[in-house]
Formats: C-alpha cells, sequence, structure tokens
C-alpha cells in the first residue's frame, strides 16, 4: 500500500507540475492527453486507497484511543454529528466524509512529496560538497553516537545539521512554482460556496 502511494502521488505530482495548455485553456480537457488520463488514474487509485483506509478506521475507531489524523477528523465529526445545537453540524463544520477524505490526501501527499523532495536535493548537494557531509557525520557521532538514531528532541543540539537542512530548503524550495493554484470545480468551505 505504501508503495502503491507513493507510485500515485508521483504520478500527479509529475503530471501537475508540467506546464499543460489544459492549465490555460480548460476546454482543450475534452481532447485526449495523456498526462491528464495519467492524473485522473492516479487520483482514482489514491482515492479508492484513503476510502479504504477511511473504512478500516470506522470499524476500528475508539473514542478512547486517537491513533492519527483520521481518528482525530473522525472524533470531530462524530461530535459534530451527536451535537444537538442547531448551529454545529457536520455540514457547517466541513466534516463530510469527503472532506475527511481529502484532508488526509492532502496532508499526506504534501507531506511525502516536500520530504522526498528535500532528501534528493540534500543527498545531491552532500555528493558536491563532502565536507558538508563530514563536518555533519561529526556532529552526529559527537551528539548523538553510534548507538541510537537521531531523536526529534537532538535537533537543538544539532546546529550544523539544522543550518545544512535550512540551506537545502532555501536553495532548493520544495513546491514547484508554477503550479495551476485555480479550482478545476465548484467547492464549498463551510457554508461559503465558490
Amino acid at each position: 500500500e505504501f508503495e502503491a502511494m507513493l507510485e500515485f502521488n508521483q504520478g500527479i505530482v509529475d503530471t501537475v507540475a508540467k506546464d499543460s495548455l489544459v492549465d490555460i485553456f480548460p476546454w482543450l480537457q475534452v481532447f485526449p492527453n495523456a498526462d491528464l488520463r495519467i492524473l485522473k488514474q492516479c487520483v482514482s487509485i489514491r482515492d479508492k486507497l484513503l476510502q479504504k483506509k477511511y473504512e478500516e478506521h470506522k470499524l476500528d475507531y475508539s473514542d478512547h484511543e486517537q491513533r492519527d489524523l483520521l481518528d482525530a477528523l473522525l472524533r470531530a465529526k462524530r461530535s459534530a454529528e451527536n451535537n444537538n445545537t442547531a448551529e454545529i453540524t457536520t455540514e457547517t463544520v466541513g466534516l463530510s466524509e469527503d472532506h475527511l477524505l481529502m484532508t488526509v490526501g492532502d496532508i499526506f501527499g504534501a507531506g511525502v512529496e516536500t520530504t522526498s523532495t528535500v532528501l534528493k536535493w540534500a543527498i545531491a548537494y552532500l555528493i558536491h560538497h563532502p565536507q558538508v557531509q563530514k563536518r555533519i557525520q561529526e556532529e552526529l557521532d559527537s551528539v548523538v553516537g553510534g548507538d541510537r538514531t537521531p531523536q526529534l528532541s537532538d535537533r537543538g543540539s544539532l546546529p550544523y545539521l539544522e543550518a545544512t537542512i535550512r540551506e537545502v530548503l532555501r536553495i532548493r524550495p520544495v513546491a514547484p512554482l508554477l503550479i495551476p493554484h485555480v479550482a478545476q470545480t465548484d467547492t464549498s468551505i463551510g457554508q461559503v460556496h465558490c
């Protein structure tokens, strides 16, 4: 499943990040378009996978244990459904099943793509700057040692590693700047319809 998620996410990123005439002239989507076909296939795979995970979470959901973001969203949705106050409903809170699935999909997609992109650029720069790689390794050895993996709590004690990560992010931002920023279909946020 994880590999399938990585694959569909990469397919979405690859097709969306390309300059395409369909982005400028949406009416062209009625004509055969390989990128649009790939994008639709990837979105379909993503939606089926998200629906499966959602159904699994609904089956073994417990109010007493919050395992992840989907559990937190399910809790909020159920709370809104069980609320007897007229102002608070799943519609006014914006927690329909589709909203939950798209929220989880967006967060996963953003997290996977940005993380893998940063790692690829970091590796590329470290290959070209072995002295930086050596200094990071020395810092890791002195702070963390060789007996365990670095923890988030070590971050404040690893200033050179932190500076290197920030420099990679500065030199090569993870998000392409030319992704179309236009809604493809009508949408709504709460009671506001766009």
